[in-house]
């Protein structure tokens, strides 16, 4: 088989003309990866190794810094956070509780803290003393994003003049001071719950269960950035391309943040979508198996598909560094070499 540029047609991603005024995309350039090493790139050096055994059996989250691992773990009634030095020693429980297991999947790292999104609350923990300190939020997080000194957030409301549940979204200094409202629900109110959100570097873009809607970081008003997709969510940003999954998890979409040189790949089961700044890579992993494989794409700036892990044992998060993939699978938390 050749490789992962096979085509085959697709219906257009259709944009609002009304809230949308750039460049409708007509035609999608499909991808159909099968599970075949040949068809989707080879598959990196490297034994995996096992860090940390997983109490729950439910990993649900995993994020990576300069030292250490966070991970979430989470049996549905109770939460644990965690992290451990990279190559799994000096484990340490920062946070454990019955935190709203639904919500319990978002961990955020800057500079200087660790963030949790668990239950409508947000938790920051000093990376030098982790103890918990609540961010005073004056509204319940659903899904939130680091900026510059910043977090965005979007939750659910209720508008008391129409008895219509709406999205709200709002912003603050990572202390919780500062707090600003950026969209009231007054208009795009059609919504369930946000599902998904990220940063471009002029756009907050979240995604709701009928598209994706986007917010200028400079302030203006909120629009449409994609209409007619299907629960698009998870979602990551890069490189000026954003990448999304749609229709039950199984569509796998670049595209550029003016909406041209759109490409939709044929995936399976992918659960999140982190973007690697060093190597200009989207990694998404995946929990469900084609073919016989679990596995991690890698999508670059070339529009070629890659599977550099395969084999894995239902990816529930993925997490990368310079050296490593780690992932939260059903048997643990695992380091596997680039």
């Amino acid at each position: 088989m050749a490789d992962a540029s096979a085509a085959r047609e697709r219906e257009p991603l259709e944009i609002s003309d009304t809230h949308q005024p750039m460049a409708r995309i007509s035609r999608l350039a499909a991808v159909l990866c099968f599970a075949a090493l040949s068809a989707c790139g080879p598959s990196v050096g490297g034994a995996p190794a096992r860090l940390v055994d997983l109490d729950f059996d439910s990993g649900a989250a995993v994020a990576v810094d300069g030292l250490h691992v966070y991970w979430v773990e989470d049996d549905g009634a109770n939460v644990r956070f965690q992290r451990a030095l990279k190559d799994g020693s000096s484990v340490q429980l920062l946070h454990e509780g019955d935190l709203g297991h639904a919500n319990a999947h978002s961990i955020l790292l800057s500079e200087t803290d660790a963030f949790l999104v668990a239950g409508g609350v947000l938790y920051r923990f000093a990376k030098t003393n982790p103890s918990p300190v609540t961010v005073p939020l004056d509204h319940p997080v659903g899904v939130a994003v680091l900026g510059p000194g910043t977090i965005y957030w979007v939750h659910l409301a209720s508008d008391p003049d129409n008895g219509q549940v709406v999205v709200v979204a709002r912003m603050a200094n990572q202390d919780g001071s500062g707090q600003q409202l950026l969209h009231d629900g007054g208009a795009l109110t059609n919504f369930r719950h946000p599902l998904a959100i990220t940063l471009t570097d002029e756009h907050v873009i979240w995604s709701v269960a009928t598209g994706l809607v986007k917010y200028p970081r400079a302030g203006g008003s909120v629009s449409w950035f994609a209409e007619n997709l299907l629960l698009p969510s998870p979602l990551a940003s890069g490189g000026g391309y954003l990448f999304f999954v749609t229709d039950g998890l199984r569509d796998f979409y670049r595209a550029k943040i003016d909406l041209s040189d759109a490409q939709m790949f044929s995936s399976s089961g992918v659960t999140n979508i982190v973007w690697d700044a060093a190597s200009s890579t989207a990694f998404a992993g995946t929990n469900e198996s084609i073919a016989g494989g679990r596995r991690i794409y890698a999508l670059g700036l070339t529009g070629e598909l890659q599977t550099p892990v395969e084999d894995r044992n239902g990816i529930r998060a993925v997490a990368v560094d310079a050296d490593a993939f780690y992932t939260v699978e059903q048997s643990g938390l695992f380091r596997i070499p680039r």
